[in-house]
């Protein structure tokens, strides 16, 4: 239901704008829902319409939309517009004062704080920024709602405060107050207000107070950065500067840090440091601001949190690495070894582009200074094995540093492992030597050549061979053999038989087919149907996870193909990190020593399962030879396929309802 709101009227009859005071004293616009501004932009953009065809937009009724006008008129004001009923049950908009009616519907759209999530920013800005408790009363009537929808809305904040060790407390008739570390209020103020909407704070008057010295803080670094050769991205730099003058605005008003931790006391022998006292120097000529050492020191932080920039990769010998990352980076290798049989501790690209990353980001990570990837939400739908092997990454260096890492610091892992699967992905370390057998003449196989060796790089010898000159001993000298026509000659090398346009893609696969023996069905664009068997199909009807867990290795181990450890390792590597996805399936995994070759045991749940808050239909449960290392591109394979499952929404609503293991394999 619409709450009626009270409002002020300031100025006289020429210059009447319709507000309310905020927490600073200060008169701000009076906010209209978010439904009703789109009523006015309907009727403004048509002209004229009827309450019918509004509700057809919004998805309302023709009455709530007559609610909405009556409401919308009561808080504009004749004397700016007007929404009023013409002919044909339509209505218009009658503008008495064009500009005032622009103003505040501009407004409206840059400030609704009928929104939730524009609301809950306001509320953490209001609480971060008052230093008295706050009645919820009062709280509530300044952001025009009510106290129950308050009260939700602090569950949130409070949530969200917590991430930044900042506590919401209260007292029974006393109100409410935000309590933290300085250092937490800065950091929590920069994310949640400040970087989410750079946008806005290019234009908008709501940001003035810490775009005040906005210039001159960006050429002093501008000049100071340069001066001293000190390389950031374009993102880097806006950050720094964004960071500096929330420090500055949260100092005038008497906002300080009062102390530094020990984490923080060696930073003074750091290059960094030196470029900050710069820095303050320069502040201090420009605008008169003597910053005191743990405001220095706060700055600094930033600069020792920055991302590398692409000059840093090449640059090996002045890149000093840190012990402890050195150290984390082969505990967190270990790890991902331990958890998923994934060895990479042979990849030196990987390793220098984890110790580059990392070098930077243990400050940020020690100090919840969390950044933001761009890319996140892409890293994660498209890079899922990478995404999941960098959340075993971020466990470790939890452990290490005592502090959360973020899931967009986890997506940056993911990108850098990402790019070892994609350079081992279509590694072909034991394919030196192809045999090409083409029944179509020169041309075609030339075409096939260039293909086969776009896949399979660089080789010692790549020949081919007419249908009509084929000989067993000189065919068994080579490592593969790809023909267009069926072949009936008697060798011991794996045989692809291929067409002639064929996609790289496909290729891929077949070639990882061979590693799994004669059993492969070379059809399936899933590799993993191979792998299926009969008596590690389950149909389950449970609802706890570990009991479905438990069931399932219990299972393979029964039917001897988990050794008798399987099920605890499985267990653990599942309190680790749970293993759902957001696509209705769970992956499990842990290495057996049972088996020298790649398991699945799949189980389809009767009922729809909360698996870590995430809902799970379908469990595939992957036993992971201890071994892998020759097989590590058919691996990489056969976790990417599990996983691209659930993006085909109705591959798996054919899955849940299948009811054997012959209906299940018919569907790959």
């Amino acid at each position: 239901m619409h709450e009626k709101k009270s409002v002020l009227i300031e100025g006289n009859n020429d210059d009447i704008v319709k507000t309310r005071k905020d927490w600073s004293g200060e008169m701000k616009s009076y906010p209209i829902s978010a439904k009703e501004l789109k009523v006015i932009e309907i009727i403004d953009r048509q002209n004229s319409c009827t309450a019918k065809e509004i509700g057809k937009h919004l998805g309302v009724t023709p009455r709530t939309v007559l609610n909405y006008i009556k409401n919308i008129n009561e808080l504009i004001g004749k004397e700016v517009a007007e929404i009023k009923p013409t002919k044909g049950r339509k209505y218009t908009i009658k503008k008495i004062s064009i500009e005032k009616f622009e103003n505040i519907t501009n407004t409206l759209k840059n400030n609704d704080l009928s929104i939730p999530e524009e609301r809950i920013k306001e509320i953490i800005k209001i609480l971060l920024e008052k230093k008295e408790m706050i009645k919820l009363e009062d709280l509530a009537e300044s952001l025009y709602i009510s106290r129950t929808t308050l009260i939700k809305d602090l569950k949130r904040v409070s949530g969200i405060l917590s991430n930044y060790k900042i506590e919401l407390k209260g007292k029974p008739n006393g109100g409410i107050e935000a309590l933290g570390d300085e250092m937490n209020i800065r950091f929590c103020l920069s994310q949640m207000l400040y970087k989410r909407q750079n946008v806005e704070i290019e234009k908008s008057k709501k940001f003035a107070p810490i775009r005040k010295h906005e210039e001159t803080v960006e050429k002093i670094l501008k000049g100071v950065f340069k001066k001293t050769n000190f390389k950031v991205s374009r993102e880097t730099f806006r950050n720094i500067v964004l960071h500096i003058l929330i420090a500055i605005e949260r100092f005038e008003k008497g906002n300080k840090i009062q102390r530094i931790i020990e984490k923080v006391k060696n930073m003074k022998e750091t290059r960094e440091y030196n470029i900050t006292l710069s820095i303050g120097e320069e502040l201090e000529k420009e605008i008169g601001l003597q910053l005191p050492m743990e405001e220095l020191m706060y700055i600094c932080l930033h600069l020792l949190g920055r991302k590398p920039v692409e000059e840093m990769i090449e640059s090996k010998k002045t890149i000093e690495i840190k012990p402890i990352v050195k150290k984390m980076i082969s505990d967190i290798l270990d790890e991902i070894y331990e958890n998923t049989g994934f060895f990479m501790k042979d990849d030196k690209e990987l390793i220098w582009g984890l110790e580059l990353h990392l070098n930077f980001a243990v400050n940020r990570i020690m100090f919840n200074m969390n950044i933001r990837n761009p890319l996140f939400e892409e890293v994660k739908k498209k890079f899922p094995l990478a995404y999941e092997l960098a959340t075993i990454g971020a466990s470790v260096i939890e452990k290490e540093l005592d502090a959360k890492v973020d899931e967009h610091e986890i997506s940056y892992l993911a990108m850098h492992i990402g790019g070892y699967i994609e350079r081992n992905n279509y590694k072909y370390k034991d394919i030196q030597r192809v045999a090409l057998i083409c029944g179509t003449g020169l041309g075609t196989a030339q075409l096939m050549l260039v293909k086969i060796k776009k896949v399979l790089g660089d080789l010692q010898e790549i020949k081919t061979f007419s249908s009509s000159y084929l000989e067993s001993q000189i065919l068994d000298e080579f490592d593969i053999i790809f023909t267009t026509i069926d072949l009936d000659i008697n060798v011991s090398t794996p045989i692809i038989k291929l067409d002639v346009l064929f996609d790289e893609r496909d290729l891929q696969n077949k070639i990882a087919y061979r590693k799994v023996k004669q059993k492969m069905s070379q059809n399936s664009p899933y590799i993993f149907k191979s792998l299926l068997k009969k008596n590690m199909f389950f149909k389950i009807n449970m609802e706890i996870p570990e009991k479905i867990i438990e069931y399932m290795a219990q299972r393979c181990i029964e039917e001897g193909t988990a050794d008798e450890g399987f099920m605890y390792r499985i267990l653990e590597r599942e309190r680790l990190s749970p293993t759902s996805f957001d696509n209705l399936i769970a992956l499990p995994h842990a290495i057996n020593y049972k088996s020298n070759e790649i398991e699945i045991a799949i189980g389809i749940l009767d009922k729809t399962v909360k698996w870590d808050k995430k809902p799970v239909k379908l469990v595939f449960m992957v036993l992971v030879p201890n071994e892998i290392v020759e097989d590590v591109n058919l691996f990489i394979k056969v976790y990417e396929d599990i996983l691209k499952v659930g993006q085909n929404k109705n591959l798996l609503q054919r899955m849940a309802k299948v009811k054997n293991f012959d209906e299940c394999v018919s569907l790959f």
